[in-house]
């Protein structure tokens, strides 16, 4: 199998007998933290987890090429930072609609965008993390109202576990109420304070 990483074959290639396997590899001892991976292309065709797979179902022996493009890391951070107010939009009206099927009933809708909701507050959280560890990110100083981002993070982390327990207690509107209401306030919060992280990473007083 011939491994292409960054335009250059990569000697030695990859180990592991499947694609995940072969990535652990890759960030475990070739990349390092301080690259992400861009693209990924098997056999001549993108990956694409719908119509080819989970990673760990794709064997080795399937694999005759394997093209790899790394970014850094720092231009992950900042095309996140970039794009973060309008995740934070989609994420507020996401919440929202979620709130709003609760408090009409519809359960079973109501819990799936429920679900997206929480799967993407968590990749949020994961990307705001590794963005303030490469771009050495000021936590106290950036503010929305009076309330330091450092501060509003933990308020994000105790709105997850309120969620979470009003969800196994199956109290729907309460559910309701902090999805709606306390959490797209705090989303909208951090909808200010991305402008502050932007002028951070970027440098700017």
């Amino acid at each position: 199998m011939e491994v292409i990483l960054d335009g250059e074959v990569l000697a030695g290639g990859l180990a592991g007998k499947n694609l995940k396997e072969m990535l652990e590899d890759l960030y475990g001892r070739v990349m390092g933290p301080e690259r992400a991976l861009r693209e990924l292309i098997i056999n001549g065709r993108p990956y694409e987890e719908r119509g080819m797979g989970l990673p760990q179902e794709i064997e080795r022996q399937q694999i005759q090429k394997l093209e790899l493009t790394t970014v850094s890391s720092w231009e992950v951070a900042q095309h996140f930072l970039g794009s973060a107010e309008g995740i934070l939009q989609n994420m507020v009206e996401a919440a929202e609609g979620a709130a709003e099927l609760f408090r009409v009933g519809d359960k079973q809708e109501a819990n799936e965008q429920y679900l997206r909701v929480l799967e993407n507050l968590g990749l949020f959280l994961n990307m705001l993390q590794r963005s303030q560890e490469v771009l050495g990110l000021d936590f106290q100083a950036a503010q929305a109202g009076e309330a330091s981002a450092a501060e509003r993070l933990e308020r994000l982390k105790g709105l997850t576990g309120e969620m979470l327990s009003a969800q196994e207690q199956e109290d729907w509107l309460l559910l309701a109420d902090i999805t709606g209401h306390d959490l797209t306030q705090e989303l909208q919060a951090w909808q200010k304070l991305m402008k502050a992280f932007v002028r951070q990473g970027t440098g700017e007083a």
